[in-house]
């Protein structure tokens, strides 16, 4: 959240909402096992950017948000899955690994608040 204050009588609160997707969140790993070994993890991910990353060839920027829990993805049997991702993503031209803030601060550069 940012905010953006003229005088004491005037504040504009601006925030960015970032979507956090379940199916490519670690917790379903922690709930209902759906990611039983870290090649199930990996090949889910992998096959989610895949499809977004040629879908952004068109010139469209797309957005990949993978949720993870140290208490879960931390663990050895799940964390070479993740591995495994990150490696296959970063053979990818034009690929950005971001925080938050990052592309809040990206956001708010490249669309700046206009009154």
């Amino acid at each position: 959240m940012r905010e953006f204050a003229g005088d004491i009588s005037c504040r504009v609160v601006l925030r960015l909402t970032m979507v956090s997707r379940l199916d490519t969140n670690d917790y379903k790993d922690g709930n209902h096992n759906s990611f039983l070994s870290p090649d199930n993890f990996a090949s889910y991910l992998i096959g989610a950017f895949d499809e977004l990353y040629h879908e952004g060839k068109s010139g469209q920027a797309k957005m990949m948000s993978v949720g993870l829990h140290a208490r879960l993805v931390g663990r050895p049997g799940r964390i070479a899955g993740l591995r495994k991702f990150i490696e296959h993503a970063q053979e990818h031209d034009g690929v950005w690994f971001a925080t938050r803030e990052e592309i809040a601060d990206h956001w708010a550069k490249t669309h700046p608040y206009q009154n």
